[in-house]
């Protein structure tokens, strides 16, 4: 599925255990009306441990996300 590029970027404050329902709930809400991706900072080194799967089956959970897009810092062409 392709999206038009150039929407809004924000950045999600305050994330904890509190307020977790309500943030889903409007991150739902906009996904309804504008497809919602997710930008995911990642070292290359993280992709050989278990994080990064976790990680993407946590992600797979999200109803909201339309689309995720893995950031490599310090990685080689290789």
């Amino acid at each position: 599925m392709t999206y038009p590029r150039g929407g809004v970027i924000t950045t999600l404050h305050r994330l904890g255990p509190n307020n977790l329902d309500a943030l889903e709930e409007d991150l739902e809400k906009t996904a309804v009306l504008r497809p919602v991706a997710l930008v995911l900072p990642c070292l290359a080194s993280e992709l050989d441990t278990g994080a990064v799967p976790r990680i993407i089956g946590d992600l797979r959970q999200a109803r909201y996300l339309a689309e995720v897009a893995v950031a490599l810092g310090r990685a080689s062409g290789e």
